[in-house]
């Protein structure tokens, strides 16, 4: 007897997931932002992206992190690759919010200073040069 493999839609990743946890007292989920934790919590994402990509199960993987540059999403594209995945980068480009705007929809606290240097290193136009000559298939949303 041959066992198919059930495939699900999509599957969603964040660093942001990282940082969730339970009440132990409700079970309710909660949240705790840890700037100190941020690289592990990017580690950690990409560990769950490797592990979705290789379990082969989502026609879809969804990761939702703030990508700025290139090499902060260059090692997903390269592992998306490996796997014959499409790359669609969908990114809401800084400049048609203001930086007083990003400061103030920010969950984290995250000062409007540090959202400007933010805004002052985003590279799209290296992004679409680079896309294109490193996945055959994408899609990049300004």
């Amino acid at each position: 007897m041959k066992t198919k493999t059930m495939r699900l839609t999509a599957h969603w990743l964040s660093a942001d997931f990282f940082f969730r946890g339970a009440c132990p007292e409700s079970g309710f989920p909660t949240y705790e932002f840890d700037p100190a934790r941020i690289g592990e919590a990017h580690a950690w994402c990409f560990r769950q992206y490797m592990k979705a990509l290789h379990d082969n199960c989502y026609d879809e993987i969804v990761v939702d992190n703030t990508n700025s540059r290139l090499w902060e999403m260059e090692n997903y594209i390269y592992l998306a690759k490996q796997f014959n995945r499409t790359v669609d980068i969908i990114t809401m480009h800084p400049l048609q919010v203001s930086v007083e705007e990003l400061t103030r929809r920010n969950i984290h606290g995250v000062s409007q200073e540090i959202i400007q240097k933010m805004v002052d290193v985003y590279e799209p136009h290296l992004m679409i040069s680079a896309l294109k000559i490193l996945t055959p298939s994408f899609v990049l949303i300004l």
